[in-house]
Parts: structure tokens; sequence; C-alpha cells
């Protein structure tokens, strides 16, 4: 084949594109298997990486778990602090004193976490399973979260959030007197609180030092324990049946199963190309956490992006052409009301990625 070069505003002809152009994936497939270089996916519970079997075996387990729950005849409702937390002595000896069943652990997510643990009363502890109760709690100071701001921890710590599927509500704490710093104005924080409530869709929740964290942690955790056991209104630390499944779930998730979870989804998930090019959208200005979702939907890797900037039917559009990068909507959008990621969005993009609106590649001025 004759390697003939591409200009930079991509060929006149379409027939004249490079040739991955036209080359479908279901074509290349097809060459690999038949050269053996291509396996089918193997599906069963022993293949792939090792925290991925572990994953599926947890999530099997799980699965079964439905039919001997009521062989457990002892549950208790128990809050798990995180053991990395700043003065979690401090709050576990409190919240003891306040007849509130807590321990401290590593946990993988969040940094207060509910669970109810059944036992049977022939075996003890031995053999007790751990369902989650759907409630996971993120503490932050002011400080915390002013630090957090500067760099890729917040929104990579929403982001591990919001991809536990396992977990229904999702609160954030900021625990502050107030919210200006000498490092950071206030108003930055509270948009920061704001955009989590609103385009993150988490419960935000606000307190005034670490004792009111404290009493509001009791006053959830009884909160949870009434939703936990809608018919028992009593105060009590133990049940005889276990609690009922989290609104609109068909089972339990065990603990073991959300540990897991999130073990995978750090360690391959959140290091997928969509996911680090997510990373990088974040940088440009006028690019939210909703828009780069949305971008990385429909461009999964840079190249994608840019090819469809050079050749695609968007990239021409200060000739008439349709500014695709643009006019991508974000998810959420209806009929009645379109939100798109727009046109300031796509000029600080193709900025970045040095190409004009007609596609053709920027030149950088000599000094």
């Amino acid at each position: 084949a004759d390697d003939t070069a591409i200009p930079p505003n991509g060929p006149a002809d379409a027939s004249a594109r490079p040739l991955h152009r036209t080359f479908s994936d279901k074509a290349a497939s097809a060459l690999l298997k038949k050269a053996g270089l291509l396996k089918p996916p193997n599906h069963d519970v022993d293949s792939g990486p090792p925290k991925r079997r572990a994953l599926r075996e947890a999530e099997a387990r799980a699965r079964e778990l439905p039919g001997c729950l009521l062989s457990y005849d002892c549950w208790k409702v128990v809050l798990l602090l995180d053991k990395r937390e700043h003065y979690v002595e401090r709050m576990l000896s409190k919240l003891c004193r306040m007849g509130i069943l807590v321990e401290q652990r590593t946990l993988p997510i969040g940094d207060f976490l509910w669970i109810a643990r059944g036992t049977r009363s022939s075996a003890g502890d031995d053999g007790a399973v751990e369902v989650c109760l759907g409630t996971v709690v993120e503490r932050k100071t002011a400080q915390d979260l002013a630090s957090s701001l500067y760099g890729t921890r917040f929104n990579e710590q929403r982001l591990r959030l919001r991809r536990s599927s396992q977990i229904d509500q999702i609160v954030f704490l900021v625990e502050a007197a107030g919210l200006d710093l000498p490092n950071c104005p206030g108003k930055t924080l509270h948009y920061a609180m704001v955009e989590t409530l609103v385009q993150q869709g988490f419960a935000v929740r606000r307190t005034v030092d670490l004792d009111d964290t404290i009493r509001w942690l009791a006053s959830m955790h009884k909160g949870i324990s009434r939703r936990a056991y809608p018919n028992d209104r009593r105060d009590r630390q133990s049940f005889c049946k276990p609690p009922t499944v989290t609104f609109g779930r068909e089972r339990h998730v065990t603990y073991e199963e959300l540990q897991k979870r999130v073990e995978w989804d750090r360690e391959f998930q959140t290091k997928s190309v969509r996911a680090i090019f997510g990373a990088m959208l974040l940088q440009v200005g006028s690019i939210s956490v909703k828009k780069a979702k949305a971008l990385t939907d429909r461009f999964p890797t840079p190249r994608a992006l840019l090819e469809e900037i050079c050749y695609g039917t968007g990239g021409n559009a200060s000739n008439g052409g349709k500014d695709v990068i643009g006019e991508v909507e974000l998810l959420g959008s209806s009929s009645v009301r379109r939100v798109r990621v727009g046109k300031k969005a796509s000029e600080n993009l193709r900025q970045i990625l040095g190409v004009a609106e007609n596609g053709v590649e920027q030149k950088t001025p000599s000094s």
C-alpha cells in the first residue's frame, strides 16, 4: 500500500481517508480469530485477574445469601469508623458512651459506614455475616476540603463514591465552623459543596466541630436502625431477624462484596484509558465533571476525539458544519431542556489540542 501523507485538515475525498477509518472492528476481530491471536472471552469465575475473580466469588456468595439469612438469629447494627480518620479514638469513646455499637477498621470507601452483623446463637461470632445498610459518609474538615481541591484527589474520591453502585445514600460531611481560610476563599469551598450536591447527587451535611459530628452520627445511627427494622420502634442493640433490604434493591450487599468491588475498581476501572482521559479533560477550562463524562462516553480515547475534530462531520464548524464537540448532550438532558457541552468548552478543547475550528492544526508562534 502507498503510505501517502495525509494533510492536516484531512483528505478532501472520503475514500482517500486512512485505512483505519474504514477497517471495522468486526473485520479486525475476524482476522485475529482466524490467525489464532484472539481467544473468545471466558466468563467463568476462575478466569481473569485475581481481584476480578475475588469479586465474582464474593458476588456469587452474596446471591446465595438470601436463602440462609433466617438461620442467623442475632443481628446488630454496627457503625464502622475508618481507623485512618483524625480523632478516631475520641469519636469511638464518645459514641460508645452514647450506647452506639461502633468499631474501627480500614474501610474500603468513605470514613463512616453502617452494617448489620448476623450471627447464630449456637456458633457465636464464628461464621458471622455482614451486610451493608446502604449509607456511607465521607468526612472533611474545611482545611481538608481546601487541600483536596488543588489537585485530583477531590474528584477521584467523588468518582470512587459514585462508582460504588452498592451504596444508595452517600453523605458528604463538611466539619467547619466557618469556610473562610487564609489559603482558600469561602466562596470556593461553598461552590464545591453546592456542586457536590447538585451535580454529583450526594447529600451534603455541615457540622460545626467534632462534637457536633459525633452527635449527628449518633442520630444517623438511630435513623438507619429504624430504617433497617421499620416494625420495631424501640431503641435496641440486637434483633432476632435480618434487616429490611434497602429500597429499590432485590437483595442485600455484603461488606465483602463492597470491599472486593472497590478494590477491583481502584486498580482497574479508574486506571483505564477512558478514566485517565476524563481526568485530563477536567483540566480544561469550562469542562465540568458532567461534561467530561459526556465526552468520554462519546469519545472514549483522545484519538477518537481528535479524529472527529480533524476528519469527522463536525470538523469544519466555521464553514457551516455542525460542532459535534459542543453539541454533545449531558447525562440527564431531556427534550424539554437540552444541556450540552457548549461552544466555549469546545473552543478551549480545540485550543488545548492545537486544532482550529476548521480542523487545521494551529501553528505555535515562534519566539
